[in-house]
């Protein structure tokens, strides 16, 4: 039963359709109908003719589900890409520059000023200014 998938494979391969994911997908579902009527034969004393009927309408639930998933692969890989993290930028600057230093006030205040923000943020940078030139 499981090797229908091979003369299926071997034609698609043939005229010229990839091997993906679908047909992955497609012997994972086939494997679940076997088991799955092997399950209601033999362990609930289902008849063979209605646990067949009940695993093909299982498969095609599942396929279906599947189908719509598989629509949009797509455009769940092009997301992911679009959301990772870029770690293969260059870098262009040094070490020194990374380290830890006082804030430029004179820059901050003119920024504060350019949008708009209010006393408390002002204090906080010169908070932080004072506490940077008594480390």
């Amino acid at each position: 039963m499981l090797l229908i998938p091979l003369p299926f494979t071997v034609a698609a391969l043939a005229v010229g359709r990839p091997s993906d994911a679908t047909n992955v997908w497609g012997l994972v579902l086939l494997y679940c109908f076997t088991h799955a009527v092997r399950l209601l034969h033999y362990r609930l004393r289902v008849p063979i003719i209605p646990a067949i009927v009940a695993a093909a309408l299982g498969y095609c639930v599942l396929g279906a589900a599947a189908a719509r998933l598989l629509a949009h692969k797509e455009a769940a890989y092009l997301a992911r890409r679009l959301t990772g993290i870029g770690c293969d930028l260059p870098i262009e600057v040094t070490v020194d520059e990374l380290k830890p230093r006082a804030p430029d006030t004179a820059r901050l205040e003119a920024f504060f000023d350019l949008h708009g923000f209010g006393n408390i943020l002002r204090q906080q940078a010169r908070r932080i200014a004072g506490a940077r030139t008594t480390l």
